[in-house]
């Protein structure tokens, strides 16, 4: 964006990832940043980017980072494929820690819900 172009705020869709493994959940978005792979670390990145530009050009932003967001075409090797690949063919359904454990649960969004939350947050400006 040019800066004669500036507008409104942008509102940035990054990562969970950025947090690696969290030492609690739900994290926190003071959560130290420690991301455990290269995609983590290139959210980073960008992160700090938006930053760098908003402060040289003043550019307003907002950093949104979303955590398992699921939906069409989306990779065989991302969690909710894998699940519902081997529900299709009658596998069992791997999850890390037993429902009754008292361990946390993880949220997901399918993409048609982020979509519908980042058009209702343009919609509340």
């Amino acid at each position: 964006m040019r800066r004669e172009e500036q507008s409104e705020e942008g509102a940035l869709r990054f990562s969970s990832e950025v947090y690696g493994e969290p030492k609690v959940i739900p994290i926190p978005e003071t959560a130290i940043r420690a991301p455990v792979s290269e995609y983590g670390v290139s959210k980073c990145v960008g992160e700090e980017y938006c930053k760098a530009y908003a402060q040289r050009f003043g550019l307003p932003y907002s950093i949104v980072r979303l955590f398992n967001v699921y939906g069409e075409r989306q990779r065989d090797d991302f969690v909710m494929s894998v699940f519902i690949n081997a529900a299709l063919r009658g596998a069992p359904l791997n999850i890390n820690a037993p429902a009754h454990s008292g361990a946390p649960s993880v949220t997901w969004t399918t993409r048609r819900r982020h979509a519908e939350g980042a058009l209702q947050r343009q919609d509340d400006e």
